[in-house]
């Protein structure tokens, strides 16, 4: 049963579909590898800035063998310590939970939660550089967050960053609630023909 990152989800629903199932035939084997974990640790750090770009940069380099993970991290610690530029953030504990359909269950885990003049904000982060993060998918995923955390988290925004354009994305389509259903619905059809096939 694949258990999915948010963005990792965005990502195999915005593929052609041949490579969707190269994205899910991954999950037939277990095992697998969190590539951006290191950006994902040291977020906190770098919101608040106790910890400094140069500091971020050096810990990457230490903790990652693989050079494109190195190069990926690095260029997603730079764009959210330049997103973050003079803003004062106060950090809360982002919520944790999931969405499932079928065999097919995506985390929502936001890398942030804070609070920006007086405002809760909740946001997930984005840091692929392709497929391009397109306005329908980063709306696709706040409604996701939206929809799971809004009685959990009264009156908080929430958001997508994108890292490689850097942009928040805030906006949510009216038909998101039908386009999440129809992605989770067609990940999981097409998970089942890969078992069913294998």
């Amino acid at each position: 049963m694949p258990k999915l990152g948010l963005t990792r989800f965005l990502k195999i629903s915005s593929l052609p579909l041949n490579e969707q199932v190269q994205e899910l035939e991954q999950y037939l084997h277990p095992g697998g590898y969190n590539f951006y974990r290191e950006l994902r640790r040291l977020t906190p750090s770098i919101a608040t800035r106790e910890v400094t770009v140069e500091e971020a940069e050096r810990q990457v380099r230490e903790n990652c063998s693989n050079p494109a993970e190195v190069e990926h991290n690095l260029a997603g610690i730079r764009a959210l310590a330049h997103w973050v530029g003079k803003r004062k953030l106060e950090l809360v504990e982002p919520p944790k939970g999931s969405v499932t359909r079928g065999d097919i269950t995506v985390r929502l885990e936001p890398e942030l939660a804070f609070l920006e003049k007086g405002v809760l904000n909740v946001v997930a982060l984005w840091n692929i550089a392709t497929p391009e993060l397109s306005p329908h998918i980063a709306g696709t995923g706040v409604h996701l967050l939206r929809s799971h955390f809004h009685n959990e988290m009264p009156g908080a925004e929430f958001g997508l960053l994108d890292l490689r354009r850097p942009r928040l994305n805030r906006h949510v389509p009216n038909n998101a609630s039908l386009v999440a259903d129809h992605l989770l619905a067609s990940l999981d059809n097409l998970w089942q023909q890969l078992l069913a096939n294998s």
